[in-house]
């Protein structure tokens, strides 16, 4: 984004995977000082794409002895990320692009993630992968399910990440949001609670795959053990009735002491509740 582009504006997949990009270490912190300020004179690349797949990018910081100088004598503190955005923001509209998969990266590539997904939108974009990037928190460009950024967005994958929980917002009009899939498997989230799923029937039936999460057997979870169930009853989909039969719960044994794992399809999973 700090390089005019010269390739013709006509690519339609772009797929890169396994590389490391040299960065210069001052390059990388004029980005962090003025993460809020992409002019609108920035090129955008490539317009045309309906694919578009990053896997496994890092960032190798480069430092030059005259850098390394600067360091030392503090010439490199500038400003701190954030502050006011500027009025001129750059916005890059790419209405072909369908599909994304940015995964396998991990952190060390947090300031592409708040470049690229917050100062673009994506009119027609229907799937985005962020899975195995060692997020611990959804980052705030993703946060709305349904927003003027991905208006056609069906999938979104954060699965085999850090996640401890269900950070995502909802639409004021349910009837506005496409979402048919929240993957979270592979995660570290241990309940979701009434109001979120109370949220999640008001949009509609959206699969959230909770696969090999922590989750906790507590009567707080019987609204979304209730949801589960009715995803399952309503669908013809095989894999989807698979997946949503492959939620577990981790319930500890009064004998022992030990937990156990009991699928949330588990109907005495609302009896045990109902007569407390």
């Amino acid at each position: 984004m700090t390089i005019t582009q010269t390739i013709p504006d006509e690519l339609r997949a772009l797929i890169l995977k396994n590389l490391s990009i040299e960065l210069s270490i001052s390059e990388m912190i004029n980005l962090r000082n003025n993460i809020n300020n992409v002019e609108r004179n920035t090129d955008c690349g490539q317009m045309t794409l309906e694919k578009l797949v990053l896997n496994d990018i890092h960032y190798d910081l480069k430092m030059t002895p005259e850098e390394r100088d600067s360091m030392q004598r503090g010439a490199f503190i500038g400003n701190s990320p954030g502050g006011h955005e500027n009025q001129n923001l750059k916005a890059c509209v790419y209405n072909h692009l369908t599909y994304i998969d940015e995964s396998g990266s991990r952190k060390n590539r947090q300031h592409y993630l708040k470049l690229i997904p917050e100062y673009s939108v994506f009119p027609v974009l229907e799937v985005y992968n962020m899975s195995n990037n060692d997020l611990d928190h959804i980052p705030e460009a993703f946060r709305n399910l349904h927003s003027g950024k991905f208006p056609s967005l069906r999938r979104i994958d954060f699965s085999h990440n850090l996640l401890d929980a269900f950070e995502f917002d909802f639409p004021n009009d349910p009837r506005t949001c496409k979402l048919e899939e929240v993957n979270l498997s592979y995660n570290s989230i241990i309940h979701i609670s009434p109001r979120v799923t109370r949220q999640l029937k008001a949009v509609g039936k959206i699969m959230v795959d909770l696969r090999e999460n922590p989750l906790r057997c507590s009567c707080g979870m019987v609204l979304f053990r209730q949801y589960l169930e009715g995803l399952y009853r309503t669908t013809s989909d095989i894999e989807k009735r698979k997946r949503v039969s492959e939620i577990t719960c981790h319930n500890r044994s009064v004998v022992n002491g030990k937990f156990s794992s009991i699928s949330l399809l588990d109907e005495s999973f609302d009896m045990k509740c109902t007569h407390r």
